[in-house]
């Protein structure tokens, strides 16, 4: 199974850039001039180490995954009013909750399921923690951590 810190994101990087930066990291592999150049550079590193590439739209909020293989990491993200678990590889949501803490629980569930990682995604969108649970079971710092936000 791929590594959740090497998954590839995709983000806007001020007015006319774009950057990829390994899930977890701070700075950018790479920069470009066009979102096209950054696709395109992201997919192959991605397929490369075996990995998703995550893409954010123009304003950084989460917009797609593409994995090949399939990886079936589930990722708590922002629908409107509510909060959805979406697995990696998948376009849809796979539920949707009216709190975080549903959201969260039930993605601690299939994570934990899957022997997967979890990715906490903020209100706007954007890549926040991950919890990868040992064994499938998150620790009591991992619980901790992704309830108060850190």
């Amino acid at each position: 199974m791929a590594e959740i810190t090497k998954h590839e994101h995709v983000v806007p990087r001020g007015e006319d850039d774009w950057a990829v930066i390994p899930a977890g990291g701070e700075r950018a592999s790479r920069r470009f001039t066009t979102r096209k150049e950054a696709l395109t550079y992201a997919k192959d590193l991605a397929t490369k180490h075996n990995v998703c590439m995550v893409v954010h739209d123009e304003e950084g909020k989460f917009e797609e995954f593409d994995c090949d293989p399939i990886v079936r990491n589930q990722h708590v993200v922002r629908k409107g009013d509510n909060w959805g678990v979406v697995e990696a590889g998948g376009k849809n949501v796979a539920d949707i909750f009216p709190s975080r803490s549903e959201a969260l629980s039930y993605a601690y569930h299939m994570a934990a399921k899957h022997k997967v990682c979890m990715l906490v995604h903020d209100n706007e969108g954007k890549f926040h923690s991950e919890v990868c649970p040992p064994e499938g079971k998150p620790g009591i710092v991992e619980v901790v951590k992704t309830k108060m936000g850190w």
